[in-house]
């Protein structure tokens, strides 16, 4: 309960959480570098742990890598295939990377919303019941359930 196995960077305390679980995961990666660059891995276990990062985070499976859908490359669950629901996602066009929710959508519905947006890459992240979007002191979308991670987004 509240618990997860994937790769996570805690940007506060600048390191990883479950690193010793993921040294040979093959679950996709995304890296903000400390410029704000983001970095789309295929593999976990090919990002290595720099701790030089902004934010990290795994997510499955990578929809959308160097403009081309490569979901089918992916083995999807029964739910990610039938079930519509709230798909969460980063994708990425050019040097922005955007938060997303495709609502009432499988995993290959998101994906073709990616690629029909034009998005250079896609991440899938945990979606149904995770989802829910909090701006500026409220719900804009959601609230799902607790969750132990949050992907927070702030202006200094």
């Amino acid at each position: 309960m509240n618990s997860f196995d994937t790769l996570f960077f805690n940007s506060r305390s600048k390191n990883y959480i479950n690193s010793d679980n993921n040294v040979y995961s093959v679950i996709p990666f995304l890296a903000i570098e400390a410029n704000g660059n983001p970095v789309f891995k295929r593999h976990s276990y090919e990002w290595g742990r720099d701790t030089g990062i902004q934010a990290g985070t795994a997510g499955n499976p990578l929809m959308i890598a160097g403009g081309s859908n490569v979901l089918s490359s992916y083995t999807l669950d029964t739910k990610m295939q039938t079930v519509k629901a709230s798909r969460a996602a980063f994708a990425q066009e050019g040097d922005t990377v955007y938060l997303c929710v495709v609502a009432a959508a499988t995993v290959p519905d998101a994906t073709k919303v990616y690629e029909k947006l034009g998005a250079d890459n896609a991440i899938n992240f945990d979606s149904g019941g995770s989802t829910a979007f909090w701006v500026n002191g409220s719900y804009i979308y959601g609230p799902g359930r607790n969750i132990p991670t949050a992907i927070i987004f702030a202006r200094k």
